[in-house]
């Protein structure tokens, strides 16, 4: 896998050393979209790109077709297409399906075949256009046909290109301001959860509260028993002590009244 990896990487290297020599060239038209895949071969842009099979040679368009056909076939038997097929590449930011809608000449069964092997007719380049903009802004209806079978959708930024630029910034502000009142109520929904949060520990709080003071009162009510209990005993103390202090002057009493011949 390191060697993969480090091929890979090697291969990277001379691509770009190759593309970046090309471009001081004049021999190579570098203002043709794609145009760095007639230097550099890779299996789904080159074909998609350079549409060799039609361009390059003397076949008519049903062989040329039928060319194609055998490769999607191809395409569809090995594993790794299903990763590679959505994948943006690195000169342009686009795919095989991006490139195939913006050929001079799309070629339906081409694009038909990327869309059967898993190409996405929504996905976004760099710029957030996808290959169903590219079709619609273009007029290219029969390729807006065969992207609608396989889940394309309408591109809102082409139909605002297409109704002008005075009606679609007026779409545009329309959007933000929808986004704008949703943020609203976002901030207003998160507000009301903060006060219907403070509301229930202020609840919490007060019943706590409320709680602690029962037992408080229960405390005191228990407490003050206990101090009418002990006054009540203080009260028989001082009366036991006054009984007995009257014995005791009354025994000294009477002994101060015996003779000493009685003691």
């Amino acid at each position: 896998q390191f060697l993969c990896r480090s091929n890979e990487l090697w291969c990277d290297a001379i691509e770009t050393v190759i593309v970046e020599n090309a471009m001081f060239d004049p021999r190579y038209d570098t203002t043709k979209f794609g145009w760095q895949y007639e230097l550099i071969v890779h299996p789904i842009c080159t074909m998609v790109v350079t549409n060799s099979s039609v361009e390059r040679s003397n076949e008519d368009e049903d062989v040329a077709n039928e060319r194609i056909t055998s490769i999607i076939r191809q395409m569809k038997r090995d594993p790794k297409t299903s990763k590679r097929i959505n994948q943006l590449d690195r000169f342009n930011k686009c795919s095989a399906l991006h490139y195939a809608v913006q050929c001079d000449h799309p070629n339906a069964v081409l694009i038909e075949g990327l869309c059967d092997v898993g190409a996405d007719p929504n996905l976004e380049d760099y710029e957030s256009r996808s290959p169903m903009y590219y079709a619609e802004r273009n007029r290219l209806d029969h390729v807006v046909g065969i992207l609608k079978t396989h889940g394309g959708k309408d591109s809102e930024m082409a139909a605002v290109e297409q109704r002008g630029a005075l009606f679609g910034s007026a779409q545009v502000a329309a959007a933000a301001s929808e986004r704008r009142r949703d943020r609203e109520r976002q901030v207003k929904e998160l507000e009301q959860e903060v006060k219907d949060e403070r509301s229930q520990r202020a609840r919490e709080k007060a019943e706590s509260a409320q709680a602690a003071m029962g037992m408080a009162m229960a405390g005191l009510q228990e407490r003050g028993q206990k101090i009418d209990d002990l006054g009540w005993k203080t009260q028989e103390l001082h009366t036991q002590a006054a009984t007995f202090g009257d014995l005791a002057a009354q025994l000294k009493e009477k002994s101060k009244k015996k003779k000493w011949y009685q003691l």
